[in-house]
């Protein structure tokens, strides 16, 4: 009779030589389907994926973030009119976070408004008063402050 201590192993080796639940040591058997590959999701700065379907799939009008464009604009309007009157000039002609925007093909930001997810974010650089779209911007634009002033000079020149 086997060891208990020993049982266990054999047991394992048992199992690998022999397969188990239909499939061999060197994996899936020849009938088996190959799991069906899910596209990735890119998302920004918590803003629903535009991979996915917009929430209203009966309007004509585009979505942008999983959001149709009024739901955008007034969630923008919301979150802007928190700022003061003068950070807020400053925030809409600005634009965009340089911490989540994206570009497309011909360098034109495409997502990363701010104010779409919240209450825009204030820093100084250099004397200088830069928005980010949320607090959680905050550490990675500490991080590479001189990146993301690159970002923003890009922003600032695709709009000229």
């Amino acid at each position: 009779m086997l060891s208990l201590r020993i049982a266990p192993v054999y047991l394992m080796v048992v199992l690998l030589v022999a397969g188990c639940g239909g499939q061999t040591p060197l994996g899936p058997s020849a009938d088996d389907k190959p799991a069906p590959k899910i596209p990735p999701t890119k998302t920004t700065l918590g803003e629903p994926s535009t991979d996915e379907p917009a929430p209203d799939q009966g309007s004509e009008k585009k979505a942008v973030g999983g959001y149709d464009a009024d739901t955008l604009s007034n969630r923008i309007e919301e979150s802007m009119s928190q700022l003061s009157a003068e950070d807020r000039k400053l925030a809409e002609a600005q634009k965009y976070c340089p911490v989540g925007v994206e570009f497309d093909d011909e360098g034109r930001p495409v997502r990363g408004l701010l104010g779409s997810i919240g209450k825009p974010v204030r820093l100084m650089v250099e004397g200088e008063p830069v928005f980010i779209a949320c607090p959680s911007c905050t550490q990675p634009f500490k991080d590479n402050t001189a990146n993301y002033m690159k970002v923003l000079a890009k922003i600032r020149s695709s709009r000229q």
